[in-house]
């Protein structure tokens, strides 16, 4: 009984000491930091929405005649290819101006799913073509340097930096090829990937509720 009893408490403090651990490297790695910057680059984003949209609804145009004349002149297929190009080459537009432009449909969250589902495909893409790259040394090389930074973080911090990558304001798409370039396993990507698609919900709930 002493024995049975005496297992679980050692597992218990195996685990404390683990994440006691952890938090002490994550501290000295500058995680926490990394985190709050982000953070408060997300509420930065939002104030400046709220400014931004103030601005154009109170002295420019009524933002619901521009959503209901301009972008509906746009046809959705072709919306969602320039989306699933800029998810798959390096995230060159915000997915919050997509975001937004869902708010035009009567039920904006069924493109909001299509949105989430082809960024998460993009950035699967994106790290297949990391793979590939590692096979040309070159073109490895240069990319390498290029993004240096994110497989220093990623490389630091593992799967939870594609967990902050896939939540937070950063070029998923770059650090999924990051990923892909340091030959991180496909399966833990695709499981840790699925956040991004949580992320697309998260912020258009917020957004919505502010515009």
């Amino acid at each position: 009984m002493s024995k049975t009893l005496h297992m679980p408490r050692k597992k218990e403090r195996d685990l404390s000491k683990t994440i006691s651990m952890l938090n002490h490297y994550y501290i000295r790695s500058g995680l926490y930091k990394f985190m709050f910057r982000n953070l408060l680059k997300i509420l930065l984003i939002l104030a400046g929405v709220i400014i931004v949209f103030w601005f154009i609804e109170r002295y420019i145009i009524d933002l619901e005649y521009l959503f209901s004349t301009v972008l509906k002149s746009q046809k959705p297929g072709f919306i969602f290819i320039i989306f699933f190009i800029s998810e798959t080459l390096l995230g060159l537009i915000p997915p919050d101006l997509f975001i937004l432009w869902t708010k035009q449909f009567p039920h904006p969250y069924n493109a909001i799913t299509i949105l989430a589902l082809l960024s998460y495909v993009g950035g699967y893409v994106s790290y297949g073509i990391g793979k590939l790259l590692y096979k040309i040394p070159k073109i490895h090389n240069f990319v390498e340097r290029r993004i240096g930074d994110n497989i220093r973080d990623l490389r630091r911090w593992g799967g939870l930096f594609i967990v902050i990558a896939a939540l937070f304001p950063l070029p998923y798409s770059m650090i999924s090829m990051a990923v892909g370039i340091i030959r991180y396993p496909r399966t833990p990507f695709l499981l840790l990937g699925l956040t991004r698609i949580a992320r697309f919900y998260i912020y258009a709930f917020v957004l919505f509720g502010i515009i």
